[in-house]
């Protein structure tokens, strides 16, 4: 199963790396910017897509792509077979948690999360893939 994380939070997308590199069967990318994701998304099938909504949280300059859910919007835009995709937040954002459900987006994580709800979330998505549990 491909995962590709999505934060400009070096230190978040090396733990979540970290944490979950002890399961077999999961391969991880990870990209800090809106433009580092979707060079990842052109060129591998990615299964689920651990989301920041806030791409620009270490910026003082504006970036073009700060919202996370551009990816989203992108993927959709390409017509490119939509992984599922989780939210990782550490604040709640009520319009962007309000857009992100209508673009399809349910499952969302709050920061700090722990490697349990992140396997819950692969879990969930490898059973819909795959009808059988994860090995472990």
């Amino acid at each position: 199963m491909n995962i590709l994380i999505v934060d400009d939070v070096a230190f978040i997308r090396i733990g979540i790396k970290s944490s979950l590199s002890k399961y077999r069967n999961l391969y991880m990318f990870d990209a800090g910017t809106y433009e580092e994701a979707v060079k990842i998304l052109d060129e591998e099938k990615i299964d689920l897509i651990f989301l920041d909504l806030n791409l620009n949280t270490n910026s003082q300059t504006k970036l073009e792509h700060e919202n996370g859910l551009d990816i989203v919007r992108y993927l959709m835009e390409k017509e490119i077979d939509m992984p599922y995709v989780a939210i990782l937040s550490g604040t709640v954002n009520e319009s962007k948690m309000r857009e992100a459900y209508n673009l399809g987006i349910t499952n969302i994580v709050s920061k700090p999360f722990s490697t349990e709800s992140l396997m819950s979330i692969i879990d969930e998505v490898h059973d819909v893939m795959y009808q059988v549990p994860l090995p472990r």
